[in-house]
């Protein structure tokens, strides 16, 4: 009796959840075909002064305009720090969540280098280097394995969708198309 339905939107009535899902029905149509839209640019990979962190641009074939920034870091505790955003986009996002959680900025481990290869950038870490992060460029994926089983696997069915900040009337044109493609009818009242 106390659950008010009508105070929570359903996935129809917004049209970030009608994205994803819409992109998650695409990619089980045909799981054999479909491959994550993001990428690593590898010419803009980066690595910091003392090789302990990376940076680079992930290109999205879904919307080739918008940039997205990766950054990946290992911290002195060896908890791993996977940062992507959008670059330049209409607003920023809210990243404060580190200063009300953490008393101080946690340090990046001195001890980590980076190998960049022409398929994926490489790191191995811990006390015998049985920590080993493996981020593949195209399509974009992080894995981080311990003693060569993986752990966590960051877009390992390709499922990654990072939404961008839109104007009222480009979310507007873009769920139309996006209804065109679904088969949907519209609806004119008229």
């Amino acid at each position: 009796l106390a659950f008010k339905a009508h105070d929570f939107k359903l996935c129809h009535q917004t049209a970030f959840c009608r994205r994803g899902r819409a992109l998650a029905a695409r990619s089980t149509d045909d799981p054999a075909a479909w491959k994550s839209p993001y990428s690593i640019d590898a010419a803009s990979v980066a690595l910091a002064d003392n090789q302990a962190s990376f940076t680079a641009a992930v290109k999205s074939s879904l919307y080739p305009d918008i940039k997205f920034g990766l950054e990946l870091r290992v911290h002195d505790d060896g908890v791993v720090r996977v940062l992507m955003d959008e670059v330049n986009g209409l607003r920023q996002r809210y990243n404060e969540a580190a200063s009300w959680a953490l008393i101080k900025e946690p340090t990046v481990s001195p001890t980590v280098k980076w190998t960049v290869g022409k398929r994926d950038i490489r790191a191995k870490y811990g006390k015998k280097d049985e920590f080993e992060i493996v981020v593949e460029m195209h399509p974009l994926k992080v894995t981080l394995l311990k003693s060569g089983k993986e752990q966590v696997v960051l877009n390992g069915r390709g499922l990654l969708h990072m939404e961008h900040f839109r104007k009222k009337e480009e979310e507007k044109k873009e769920e139309e198309v996006q209804g065109a493609e679904d088969g949907a009818q519209k609806v004119i009242k008229s």
